[in-house]
């Protein structure tokens, strides 16, 4: 079992700050050298930290933070699997989905055609019209009146 250890808040605040500049810019491929200038410390004590307080290195948070903005490309379907690959700072298609697989169990195209086959149903209604929200596009559908009919 790990020993845990106390970290100073020196190191909680420069691991805090460095989380927040990947969760801001998941698609800027950050050199851990460039972090450990950002942060100040020194690398062990950066990834002790880091690990520690999320559980993963730095590299496999940045890895997870891509994927997951992948997900959301994948999602939209207007980019090709090869464009989001580059998009997400992957030299190639075949590491994307090597990666992708490794971490969901499936590959970025199935994935992306499981989403399209799940469409959402949320409705709510706005005046006369009911908005339905159907394989993520949002479409107005008139809704008819009973009494408004004539017969």
């Amino acid at each position: 079992m790990p020993v845990l250890r106390l970290i100073s808040k020196h190191v909680e605040t420069a691991v805090n700050s460095i989380k927040k500049s990947i969760d801001n810019n998941p698609l800027q491929n950050q050199k851990i050298n460039t972090l450990l200038c950002e942060a100040g410390l020194d690398r062990s004590l950066l990834q002790s930290g880091f690990k520690q307080i999320y559980g993963m290195k730095i590299k496999e948070y940045q890895v997870k933070q891509r994927l997951e903005y992948s997900k959301v490309l994948l999602e939209e379907g207007l980019l090709s699997i090869k464009q989001i690959a580059y998009k997400c700072c992957y030299h190639n298609q075949n590491s994307y989905t090597k990666t992708f697989k490794k971490h969901y169990g499936i590959t970025p195209k199935k994935w992306q055609s499981q989403q399209k086959q799940t469409p959402l149903y949320r409705s709510n209604t706005q005046g006369n019209d009911q908005i339905i929200l159907v394989d993520r596009t949002y479409r107005i559908i008139p809704t008819l009146k009973q009494n408004n009919r004539k017969q």
